[in-house]
């Protein structure tokens, strides 16, 4: 990825602490309105697990050197993933009460299209600009082109998992999402379009990046947003 100079408000580094009790990043996510991050579930799944706690970095140009404040999630809900297929990862993290009037410029996509109309599409994130190398820490940006399902299907085949519905590829040249970018977003016009999920090694031309489509999702999440809020009521 390149450089992303200018502050994104709505980047997500998402941490945990480690065995030396240092905070570190572990995936990224995109903050929407309401104090709610969206993220890959493949992301929170082993965190679940073992019962991490998780902070949220919101808006950072650099995890290391312009850090901001960090803020404890209040919860988090995960959509079941298909650990074959990777169907279904997505997952939603609600920022405590004190959060929840913070500013997003990223919206959701509430007047779903053919994904092929998005235009002006980048991705964005803390992780690293090689393959199996440390994560960079500072924010990042790629402009990238989401790729005909039939296109990524024949192109993925020879690397696994075959690409399903409530997926989509984007990319297949230099610019690519890499490790450290799982659940950080893909975005067009300001809507979140896509989740980080998966890949093969980084930036290979040739092969693209498969992401979580939100359009598909869209029926959980609102779901999820309603009874949260009626909940708190």
């Amino acid at each position: 990825m390149i450089l992303y100079l200018d502050k994104l408000k709505s980047a997500v580094s998402l941490q945990i602490l480690n065995s030396t009790q240092q905070l570190e990043h572990f995936c990224g996510g995109t903050l929407i309105q309401g104090g709610w991050i969206v993220t890959a579930s493949h992301c929170l799944m082993q965190i679940e697990y073992e019962k991490h706690e998780i902070f949220a970095e919101i808006g950072s140009t650099d995890l290391y050197r312009n850090p901001e404040a960090l803020i404890k999630v209040q919860d988090f809900y995960i959509r079941p993933l298909n650990q074959i297929t990777f169907a279904n990862d997505i997952a939603l993290i609600r920022l405590p009460l004190s959060y929840r009037d913070l500013i997003s410029n990223i919206v959701l996509p509430m007047n779903p299209k053919d994904l092929s109309l998005y235009e002006e599409c980048f991705i964005v994130g803390y992780g690293s600009d090689h393959f199996l190398k440390d994560i960079i820490g500072s924010l990042r940006q790629a402009s990238i082109e989401i790729t005909l399902n039939e296109r990524c299907k024949n192109t993925l085949d020879p690397y696994g998992r075959d690409n399903n519905p409530g997926m989509f590829c984007a990319g297949g040249g230099t610019k690519d999402a890499c490790q450290g970018d799982s659940g950080s977003g893909l975005i067009c016009q300001n809507v979140l379009v896509g989740i980080v999920s998966y890949g093969s090694s980084c930036g290979v031309p040739g092969i693209p990046g498969v992401y979580t489509d939100i359009q598909y999702h869209m029926d959980w999440i609102e779901l999820i947003l309603v009874q949260c809020d009626a909940h708190a009521m």
